[in-house]
């Protein structure tokens, strides 16, 4: 009974320390850096407000996000989904939807027998101009922190070759952004059958049951080539060796601390 307990105490301390640790990991590398490399305050986008937090039920939402700002007009995903799409799982969704800070949905919910015929490059939304590399890409040596930048914009995105041209997929184009307008306005006057038929024709080449998975980007061998997109060489072995992806992808049931269930609730 005694080596019963201790082995459960034993389990209950490491979960404790894992948890503080995957915090921390999270504050420091997200959150931090981006406060001590933000724009002046006059230039920060508002903070995602009350009445849309509750809406959407994000309640995980409480800075302003400049990513997001430039966005939210541009995308006709988050048009229709937010920017934030992913809540089935409450304990789950900001690791799944920070992925949002840094990719196009097409990178995830491309079907997968088109990722044969893509390349990985950089998007950003119309009227931003930066100079510096895109946020997150580099780790400053000085500090171990994202290196500091003006570009909090730029997204990867799985391009293709049009006429000699590798361009974005039609789901970030101008033409989806106003189907996607012209939905929402139609939405609530729509039958059933148009309802189906016009999803069916937004999604268009979109994978929802078979996206693709964290090992398969998280990996030496993965579909996505860090190097080539410009990510530096801590930050590739970082990202190649992911250890959150592996949870998520070897686990059906993973369990947080009792620490975190106010926040969750």
């Amino acid at each position: 009974m005694a080596r019963k307990q201790t082995w459960l105490h034993a389990l209950l301390i490491g979960t404790l320390i894992t948890g503080l640790a995957a915090t921390a990991a999270w504050y420091l590398t997200f959150s931090l850096p981006r406060r001590l490399g933000r724009t002046p305050a006059k230039e920060q986008p508002p903070a995602p407000s009350q009445e849309y937090r509750k809406q959407e039920g994000r309640f995980h939402l409480s800075t302003p996000d400049l990513n997001l700002a430039a966005w939210e007009q541009h995308s006709p995903c988050i048009i229709c989904h937010s920017a934030y799409p992913h809540g089935k799982d409450r304990q789950v969704m900001a690791i799944i939807n920070l992925h949002t800070e840094f990719l196009t949905c097409d990178c995830c919910h491309l079907k997968n027998e088109l990722h044969e015929i893509v390349r990985f490059g950089w998007v950003q939304p119309p009227g931003i101009a930066t100079t510096g590399k895109p946020y997150g890409t580099a780790i400053d040596p000085a500090t171990g922190f994202f290196a500091a930048t003006d570009d909090h914009y730029s997204l990867i995105t799985p391009l293709h070759e049009v006429d000699g041209r590798w361009v974005p997929f039609f789901h970030i184009s101008e033409d989806a952004v106003t189907f996607a307008r012209s939905y929402l306005q139609r939405k609530a006057t729509l039958s059933k059958e148009e309802h189906e038929q016009i999803v069916a024709q937004a999604h268009q080449g979109t994978e929802t049951k078979q996206f693709v998975r964290c090992s398969q980007c998280h990996s030496h061998e993965g579909i996505m080539d860090f190097r080539a997109l410009g990510f530096d060489q801590t930050r590739t072995s970082q990202l190649e060796k992911l250890e959150v992806s592996g949870m998520l992808t070897n686990y059906e049931v993973f369990y947080f601390p009792d620490l975190f269930e106010k926040k969750f609730r």
